[in-house]
């Protein structure tokens, strides 16, 4: 059995969590991404690049409907996982964004994270989004 080697993140206004599942990895944030957790969020999503690495994943899928803000510190930590992710040469693994189009900074976020990462990123509003709920 392969087992997942990321820590979570548990702050008191911030959480990041990954399982393995298969086909990929999922991951999960939830609270507020800003400065105080931005030493968390970089270390968190360079333990997701490691391992998406190391079990030759086909894909991460990213859940960010749970954030209820994102700061531009923190956002830049995932253009800089996208751009990691771009320039390699063999392993390479799509992203998918999961957001929640009602709160209108992640559609913004993700759009621009897509634009971005073109050649490897996609997203997606949250099913809920989807059946028509908010």
């Amino acid at each position: 059995m392969t087992h997942i080697r990321i820590q979570p993140v548990q702050q008191k206004t911030f959480r990041a969590e990954a399982v393995l599942e298969p086909g990929g990895v999922a991951v999960r944030f939830t609270g507020t991404a800003d400065l105080t957790v931005k030493a968390h969020v970089d270390r968190f999503l360079c333990d997701v690049h490691a391992e998406a690495c190391r079990l030759d994943v086909g894909s991460v899928s990213v859940d960010m409907s749970g954030l209820e803000f994102i700061n531009s510190s923190c956002l830049k930590a995932f253009v800089t996982w996208i751009t990691t992710v771009q320039e390699m040469a063999k392993g390479r693994y799509q992203i998918s964004f999961t957001f929640k189009p009602a709160r209108d900074w992640q559609k913004r976020s993700v759009d621009a994270l897509s634009r971005l990462g073109e050649d490897v990123v996609t997203s997606r509003p949250t099913a809920d989004a989807a059946a028509g709920r908010k």
